[in-house]
């Protein structure tokens, strides 16, 4: 059932309505093909999204348009996409990438079926964190509610704890610096909505 599950992070580009998807981390595995489709935006944060050969059609609805705040902090070592932090309003999502990527593959299940793979290695396969949740508006505060691996909902998301607010110059930071680098490519929150989701930690 886990291996079923499809879901990626990366960036999309926009040619007319035609988008292409960027997969820098994908649940799956790469399966040699581009991800193209065609997006129709309709009214209400909705749109449809088809194929360019007509053989499929999606609705999608955004869950929030994110109030004008946005934070988007990633890490790669060795060139590699390592984590990944979204944050649209009160909505997050957090990757964490396998130590390695997978090989090509129509599936996830059909390559644990070609390679015979031991339990181990099913599990190294499946160990690709995508998580959604709240920042503040959860049980708890950065609730993980929704995630490819289903017991890490319910709980809180720990990757905040590593990071430092400076609020001289409206930074986010690692506050152990480590092997991976770290980036906050887009960052549209105020000192104090920084403080207000992560706590005061710019004395830590």
């Amino acid at each position: 059932m886990l291996a079923q599950q499809r879901v990626f992070a990366g960036h999309t580009t926009l040619v007319g309505t035609t988008a292409t998807w960027h997969h820098q981390i994908d649940f799956q595995p790469p399966d040699g093909k581009e991800d193209i489709g065609r997006l129709d935006l309709l009214a209400g944060r909705r749109m449809h999204e088809s194929g360019l050969d007509g053989s499929y059609t999606e609705s999608w609805k955004s869950a929030t348009d994110g109030d004008g705040r946005f934070l988007v902090i990633q890490t790669e070592r060795d060139g590699r996409p390592q984590r990944l932090l979204l944050v649209a309003g009160d909505y997050l999502v957090f990757v964490r990438n396998r130590t390695k990527d997978l090989p090509r593959a129509a599936s996830l299940d059909s390559l644990i079926a070609s390679t015979h793979a031991s339990r181990a290695q099913i599990i190294k396969y499946l160990d690709c964190d995508f998580s959604f949740g709240r920042v503040r508006g959860g049980l708890i505060a950065w609730e993980i509610q929704r995630s490819t691996l289903p017991w890490r909902e319910g709980h809180r998301l720990e990757f905040v704890d590593e990071l430092k607010v400076v609020t001289e110059g409206n930074r986010v930071l690692q506050r152990k610096p480590g092997s991976e680098r770290w980036t906050v490519p887009i960052n549209t929150l105020s000192d104090s909505e920084l403080v207000e989701i992560f706590g005061d930690r710019s004395g830590q």
